[in-house]
Order: C-alpha cells, then sequence, then structure tokens
C-alpha cells in the first residue's frame, strides 16, 4: 500500500491552530472514528441492525455535525499518562522488533476513509503493517499479556480490536501490532508486550456494513432535526 494515496484528512489545508491536539480533534468532528467504532459492532453478527448503543453513538455525532467543534472533553489523567509514554513504548518496541515506525507522536495523522464519513488515527505506521499501543494501569497491562493474537484480543477488549480491524480497512494492511507498555513493571521482560493482530475479513465487511447503516441513519437524522426547523420557520 502506497502511504501516498492514503487520504490523511485536510489539515495541511485548514487554518492553523496553536494546539496541534485541537486541530486533531477539529479533523475528527462529526465523523465516526476507529477508536470508537466498536460502539456499532455491539449486536453480534447482524449486519441490518443497530444497537440502542450505537444509535446513541450516531446521536452523538448528530450533535457534533449540528453544533460548534469542542475540545474541552478530551483530556484525563489516563490518557495523558499514554500520550507521554507512547513514543517510549513504541522506541521500545523498535528495538525488540527491528521494525521501523514512521508517523508517530506530533507526526501522527487522521486518515480519512475514502467516503470521507469515518477514519482513523494509527499510532504508527510500518512498511508492511501499522502498531497501536496502549500504555494503560498496570493492572490493564497484567491483562494485555495474555493477549496473543486477534481471537483473544476480541475477547479480552473488543474496543481495540475493532479500533484495530479499522486501521488496517482505512491502510489497506494485512496484519497489525498491538503492543501494551508499563514501565512500572519491576521485571523489565514484562513492561513491553506485543503481538501480530491478523486482518479478518468476515469482521472488516460487517464493520464496513454497519458504518453504512450508521452514516445513513445520521443522515437521516440530521435531515429530520433540519426539516423540522424549516417548517417552523414557515
Amino acid at each position: 500500500m502506497n502511504l501516498e494515496l492514503l487520504n490523511f484528512g485536510a489539515l495541511e489545508d485548514a487554518p492553523e491552530l496553536a494546539d496541534p491536539i485541537e486541530a486533531w480533534l477539529k479533523e475528527r468532528w462529526g465523523k465516526f472514528t476507529a477508536s470508537e467504532i466498536h460502539r456499532l459492532m455491539t449486536n453480534g453478527k447482524a449486519k441490518d441492525s443497530l444497537s440502542v448503543g450505537a444509535m446513541t453513538y450516531i446521536r452523538e455525532k448528530v450533535a457534533e455535525q449540528l453544533s460548534e467543534f469542542s475540545s474541552n472533553d478530551f483530556s484525563s489523567a489516563a490518557m495523558d499518562w499514554g500520550r507521554e509514554h507512547e513514543l517510549e513504548a513504541i522506541q521500545a518496541f523498535e528495538s525488540l522488533t527491528e521494525i521501523r515506525v514512521n508517523q508517530t507522536g506530533e507526526n501522527q495523522q487522521f486518515i480519512l476513509s475514502e467516503c470521507g464519513h469515518w477514519g482513523g488515527t494509527p499510532d504508527g505506521i510500518t512498511f508492511e503493517s501499522g502498531v497501536e499501543v496502549k500504555c494503560p494501569e498496570s493492572k490493564t497491562h497484567l491483562l494485555y499479556l495474555s493477549v496473543v493474537d486477534a481471537e483473544t484480543l476480541k475477547a479480552e477488549e473488543p474496543k481495540y480490536y475493532w479500533q484495530i480491524q479499522a486501521c488496517m480497512a482505512l491502510t489497506g494492511k494485512g496484519h497489525w501490532h498491538f503492543v501494551s507498555y508499563d514501565p512500572r513493571f519491576y521485571a523489565e521482560h514484562l513492561r513491553l508486550h506485543c503481538c501480530v493482530i491478523e486482518r479478518v475479513q468476515d469482521d472488516v465487511d460487517l464493520m464496513l456494513a454497519r458504518i453504512a447503516m450508521a452514516v445513513e441513519q445520521r443522515d437521516k437524522l440530521i435531515h429530520q432535526l433540519q426539516h423540522k426547523g424549516g417548517r417552523r420557520n414557515e
């Protein structure tokens, strides 16, 4: 996959913002994102229905589409810890695997899907794959030590399973690296855990079908609300 062919959003064309995180958040505003795609996948294998939780997520996107951009809710102590140690985790991964990782840290970019309605931000891109890095609490890192493949990731942490499948769908990659890092562990060999997550095409197809349904529902709700406002003004 030629990275030059991917649609990395419109950050370069957008007005420059003082905070790169704010610029990234603005690029994602109103769109379905890889990190939240799992919310569309909570209704089993039925391609023709969306769960209550999925509809809640869709309404959130409707609200964003119809309102001014806000970045007030994107922060927490856990997220700050993760961002602070992410590059350290990637360096440890590169040292262990001898795989070069690009587009990390401030060079990460939001990849927009061809349809323009959803996208994602990989933590890193390699020549053949990509990297999803988690720097969680120690008790969560301990859980991730048992993740060895797509099946176990889907069982233990489905939201990250779907995030990775979404990133593979966006980039055309056939596999991805799941990395968990916690420098607080005494034993050095337990601080970094990584495994390969293969692309599961049946799940990718199901996910794309759910996204299409979500876009349709989002646009339907927006049309209804706009039409309601038009009737009120008549």
